[in-house]
């Protein structure tokens, strides 16, 4: 299994960490399956921050969270199963109140 280095995702964005490397275990083989990078002080800082305004400017809304799906959905448009259950979360996102 190939090893590979993963980025942070902080306030929307994919940022390599500036502090220390921590393996992250496969738990079926127990070994290392990918390394992740952590963040330094001043990263979490800004995550914290980041977070901290989101919660203030509230839950996205029902177009927004469909417009969110949509762009989840193009991350992965070859796995057929991955774009239903995408399609369906954004059907009953954009219409509040009907059950599937």
């Amino acid at each position: 299994m190939a090893v590979t280095n993963q980025p942070l995702l902080s306030d929307g964005q994919w940022i390599a960490g500036k502090g220390g490397t921590v393996p992250v275990m496969d738990k079926f083989r127990l070994e290392p399956g990918a390394h992740v990078t952590t963040a330094d002080r001043e990263q979490v800082a800004q995550a914290v921050a980041a977070a901290h305004a989101a919660f203030r400017r509230g839950a996205p809304g029902p177009f927004e969270r469909g417009a969110i799906l949509e762009r989840a959905a193009q991350l992965r448009p070859d796995d057929e199963a991955t774009r239903r259950r995408l399609e369906r979360a954004r059907r009953e996102s954009t219409q509040p109140g009907v059950s599937y």
